[in-house]
């Protein structure tokens, strides 16, 4: 008996709301009913894994990540000021296998800013990431990261990310990540 082979999870990831204007991206009920899993969820963005082998990290080296996708926007706690859209800049995605750490970082530009968020944190054997508290060592993390690896088109990443800018604004983003490199 021939047994089929299980193609690999996928990464799910976009707005699962409307946000200034721009229509929802994910059916997150749609992908809940799929048996999708949920990785991480913030006010603007879901990102799912899809049902299939999982990525397996391994257990020695490490690889790069070139940002390929992203969208971010800006929320004001003063109703007046509208949300506003943001881009990123200078990505870069690297993960320590020996050591089972990701080191991830970029350039958030508004039109009146440019801000440099950060963070580091750990990678499980399933592919899962998180980042540091960003309280516990501002340093090194100032933004909540929450991601997953995939084995899709030779090595994919994706996480979800944000962080106050200031006492009344919020920044909530989504990343897409294609391998470019091994070592």
């Amino acid at each position: 008996m021939v047994v089929p082979d299980v193609p690999a999870s996928k990464i799910v990831w976009g707005r699962w709301q409307p946000v200034i204007n721009q229509a929802v991206v994910v059916d997150f009920v749609g992908e809940l009913n799929r048996k999708s899993t949920l990785i991480a969820q913030n006010a603007d963005f879901a990102l799912f894994r899809t049902e299939g082998k999982e990525y397996v990290v391994p257990e020695r080296g490490s690889v790069g990540f070139t940002l390929q996708n992203s969208e971010a926007y800006i929320h004001n706690d003063n109703i007046i000021v509208p949300t506003t859209a943001a881009k990123l800049e200078n990505g870069l995605l690297n993960f320590n296998f020996d050591n089972r750490t990701f080191a991830t970082s970029f350039d958030l530009v508004s039109n009146t800013e440019r801000v440099e968020l950060k963070a580091r944190g750990q990678v499980v054997a399933d592919g899962r990431f998180s980042g540091e508290n960003r309280f516990l060592n501002p340093t090194t993390t100032n933004m909540w990261v929450d991601g997953v690896l995939s084995s899709e088109n030779g090595g994919t990443a994706a996480y979800l990310f944000n962080t106050r800018l200031g006492s009344d604004r919020t920044v909530y983003g989504a990343t897409q990540w294609g391998k470019s490199a091994v070592k």
